[in-house]
């Protein structure tokens, strides 16, 4: 199409041509003409009735398109890979019974506790906070529970095609699952220190170095920051992760100031939390 064709150009030098006419002054023509293009656009309806006409109707028969694609895809693939799909369902819908009996298990655990005068547990005395053998027992059923809606993604995904993205989601799973069996590896001599550091990471993992020791953590964050410092050293704060990230060597991820919440289990002559350091702490060289 020519300029002199289009609609919206023509009407964009119209108004222009006005405004100028009009002895308004333009400092910034750029600027001048995305406030025309904007102005335009939200008035498409009145001012190019055809061409707002013409848009609604090829959107629609576009958005049928893609919906009758899909379904065709979709059942394309259940139908060849039905068996592969059925076991997942299958495991998906274990998982979630399992971490439905967990949760009833630690209520009546807790419950049990509660009824001899015990309260939850907070992590050092911070509010709003949770400690002891309790960090350990919800991290690792709400990483299960996540675990299981990821896992549903994954099987959504695949039935629409999109193996591009179930990778991508069954790559989020595999580092979930890493830090699951970690987290299970400490033994019941070590307590749960390991759960309560990955806790705090969690906590503050959305502050950068700088600002972790800076006046920009208040509240039960700044206690639960002084407290972990106090406990473990600024060294706690120096590397990242929440995701084991690119600095382990293996995972990939961005870079945020808490990640020596693994170290004290995963010795290495660099100091950095390698693959080769992380796997046999888990499941042997």
């Amino acid at each position: 199409m020519s300029p002199e064709e289009s609609v919206l150009l023509g009407e964009l030098t119209r108004r222009y041509n006005e405004r100028v006419g009009k002895g308004e002054e333009v400092s910034d023509e750029l600027e001048f003409l995305r406030d025309l293009t904007a102005e335009c656009l939200e008035q498409a309806g009145v001012v190019l009735p055809a061409f707002s006409a013409w848009v609604e109707k090829n959107s629609r028969r576009r958005i049928t398109w893609r919906r009758r694609g899909a379904r065709n895809v979709e059942r394309g693939l259940v139908k060849r890979f039905a068996r592969a799909f059925g076991s997942l369902e299958a495991a998906l819908a274990a998982g979630e019974f399992v971490n439905l009996s967990l949760v009833r298990a630690y209520q009546d655990w807790f419950g049990a506790d509660k009824a001899n005068g015990a309260d939850m547990p907070s992590f050092f005395g911070v509010a709003k906070s949770v400690g002891g053998k309790h960090v350990k027992a919800l991290l690792l059923m709400s990483m299960h529970a996540r675990s299981v809606r990821i896992g549903s993604e994954i099987l959504l995904l695949l039935r629409q095609g999109h193996h591009e993205g179930a990778a991508s989601r069954a790559r989020t799973l595999y580092e979930l699952t890493i830090k699951m069996v970690f987290i299970c590896s400490e033994g019941d001599q070590a307590g749960w220190e390991l759960a309560e550091r990955y806790y705090v990471s969690a906590q503050l993992e959305s502050y950068s170095k700088r600002e972790l020791l800076s006046d920009s953590v208040q509240g039960a964050q700044a206690d639960l920051r002084d407290v972990a410092l106090a406990r473990w050293g600024i060294g706690f704060s120096l590397v990242s992760t929440i995701g084991l990230n690119q600095r382990c060597g293996w995972l990939g991820g961005v870079t945020s100031p808490f990640a020596k919440w693994k170290r004290p289990w995963t010795p290495s002559a660099s100091g950095t939390c390698t693959r080769s350091a992380i796997m046999p702490c888990m499941w042997g060289p």
